[in-house]
């Protein structure tokens, strides 16, 4: 993954409501040579909704019963959505994890949305894609892609404005804190939002004399002191900011669950590998736990919440059957544990209090 340019035009993207700077980083899926040219199959299969571009090429019905290849994307796996491909016809198969949703459009205004097929996702031959959007059901567009040559690109959407990080870095004594925030300059928007939830709930805030800030007046700093600024500036979001974070968030906690809920399924055959990937499910639940503090902030996270409150049922039975055999103890992480005893993704050095 990378940060090359966008398949979007500035022109193109304003027509969605977008700009340049909500995208981050390009993921490139290589497909095989020349499969995208079977994609036009024979005449007699079909014509292309109407309303989608390419109206002069053939539109195949693909047959759920083809044969697929997993094609991974950890752009789309982390928002709930799955690609396969079926290379008999340059199929893509775009599809929910678990009991998700998304839409799949072409890349136009009031474009219609690709029709799902029975299990929820949509098939459609990969010369037809051209540029398209992926999604929530009610209209918030968390990816957009593209295929160029013999590859899929793909680009995640933050439909809010990235932090100022290194300003609050600025303002805050807790070294730890400046050497984790540190780290995540020059990342995207979703990752720079995770560390100010981050520095909001773990960062150890720095004395003030609140007698002289109150004598002084100094409104400005005296809200620094009680709210913070990581939660000072969520609440200053507009509420479509919110929404397309909240959007994100959700995806990504319902993505989680699905995830522990394979884990927990394949301890008694994969504890070595179980062990092996806790450290990674320990971070993605601590990165949302700090995005639900900034939405409550906002006004909103409750659909969050009750997604978690699922996935931290799978994660407590995952932890507790794990027992010893999981190992992750950093800052960060220790920091969790101390300040939540009964969160599973804390620090392995501490015991938990999982039910």
């Amino acid at each position: 993954m990378g940060r090359q340019s966008s398949g979007f035009s500035p022109a193109a993207l304003g027509r969605l409501g977008l700009s340049r700077e909500m995208l981050g980083a390009v993921e490139r899926l290589d497909l095989p040579h020349g499969l995208v040219d079977q994609a036009r199959g024979p005449a007699s299969m079909g014509s292309p909704p109407q309303g989608v571009p390419g109206a002069g090429l053939v539109w195949p019905q693909p047959s759920a019963a083809a044969t697929e290849v997993d094609a991974r994307s950890d752009v789309l796996r982390q928002l709930g959505v799955d690609l396969a491909l079926q290379p008999a016809g340059g199929i893509l198969h775009v599809m929910p994890q678990g009991a998700g949703s998304f839409q799949l459009r072409a890349a136009l205004p009031d474009a219609p949305v690709y029709p799902p097929d029975g299990d929820g996702g949509v098939r459609i031959a990969l010369r037809q894609l051209g540029r398209f959007v992926i999604e929530s059901t009610d209209g918030v567009v968390l990816a957009v892609g593209w295929v160029e040559s013999d590859a899929l690109l793909l680009q995640p959407v933050y439909g809010w404005p990235a932090p100022p990080l290194e300003d609050w870095n600025v303002n805050t004594t807790d070294r730890a804190m400046q050497d984790i925030v540190a780290r995540g300059r020059d990342t995207d928007a979703w990752q720079r939002t995770v560390l100010a939830g981050v520095l909001a709930r773990l960062a150890t805030p720095a004395a003030v004399d609140v007698r002289a800030l109150m004598a002084r007046g100094d409104v400005t700093a005296l809200s620094r002191a009680f709210v913070g600024e990581p939660r000072g500036w969520a609440r200053r979001l507009a509420p479509s900011a919110v929404d397309a974070l909240e959007a994100h968030a959700t995806r990504r906690a319902r993505a989680l669950g699905h995830d522990l809920a394979d884990l927990f399924d394949t301890l008694s055959i994969e504890g070595f590998e179980a062990s092996r990937s806790w450290e990674g499910l320990c971070y993605r639940r601590d990165d949302l736990e700090g995005i639900r503090v900034l939405l409550r902030e906002g006004g909103a996270g409750h659909a969050l919440e009750r997604l978690l409150a699922d996935a931290d049922r799978t994660g407590r039975a995952v932890r507790g059957n794990l027992g010893d055999a999981v190992d992750a103890t950093d800052e960060r992480l220790r920091r969790v544990a101390l300040g939540d005893p009964a969160a599973w993704w804390g620090s392995t050095a501490y015991h938990t209090h999982l039910f």
